[in-house]
């Protein structure tokens, strides 16, 4: 983590090692910067950083209270980011997940999803699994994320052997669940939407933008496979 001024000078800078505890630091002017992992801030007197719903610490790895929304947000109430934070985030410490169909029924049609759109990441590249995240972000279901900040990969949410935190795998599926098929492309690892009418229709990305098709149920629709259906398990 770093600020720099309108220059480009560098006027703090700080190195956290996976879980958040500081490895070296850089303050010259002595800057007051509790800034922290994403969403969180610093509390000095007690060296905990502060996340919104709860109090994580860095020397432990792990929250000091419960998720406040009891097992729905998976088995551990105190883990943080699953257990796994070279791959995942969580900046609010908890999470949410209503009206996932509902947000993608209303996207249904948005060009800016279209190959040559303007929506993340930019003209020229497929666009399915930010949908997804969209999708997620406008229901406050606090969306998976790597630790670069991106959303979730299509070929990582179809990877069984990938656990992602408040996403776990489901063999049935239902209304607004995740499904994805993994595929090797030029420019991408496969495919990921949110179900609408299992068996039926998914809503995700195509070419000309988000809409509803028979993928993956109709086996004219690519790509192909074996589909992983994971659920959200927030309220």
């Amino acid at each position: 983590l770093a600020l720099i001024d309108p220059l480009g000078k560098i006027d703090w800078h700080i190195e956290l090692d996976p879980w958040g505890n500081c490895i070296r630091e850089y303050n010259p002017s002595h800057l007051h910067q509790p800034i922290r992992m994403q969403g969180q801030h610093l509390d000095e007197e007690s060296g905990l950083f502060y996340n919104r719903h709860r109090y994580y610490d860095p020397a432990l790895g792990r929250y000091i209270s419960r998720d406040p929304i009891g097992l729905m947000g998976g088995i551990n109430g105190f883990s943080y980011a699953g257990g796994n934070p070279s791959k995942f985030t969580d900046p609010l410490g908890l999470c949410d997940c209503d009206n996932i169909l509902d947000q993608a029924q209303k996207l249904v049609g948005d060009t800016r999803y279209k190959i040559d759109g303007y929506s993340r990441p930019g003209p020229g590249k497929n666009k399915c699994n930010f949908f997804v995240d969209d999708v997620l972000q406008h229901t406050d279901a606090s969306p998976a994320r790597n630790i670069f900040g991106m959303p979730i990969a299509a070929g990582t949410w179809a990877n069984p052997d990938i656990s992602i935190p408040n996403f776990p795998i489901v063999e049935t599926p239902q209304a607004g669940d995740v499904v994805a098929i993994a595929h090797r492309y030029a420019d991408a690892s496969g495919h990921v939407a949110i179900v609408e009418i299992p068996g039926e229709t998914s809503i995700g990305t195509g070419p000309n933008g988000s809409g509803r098709s028979g993928w993956p149920w109709d086996v004219t629709k690519q790509p192909q496979g074996t589909p992983v259906y994971r659920r959200c398990t927030c309220p």
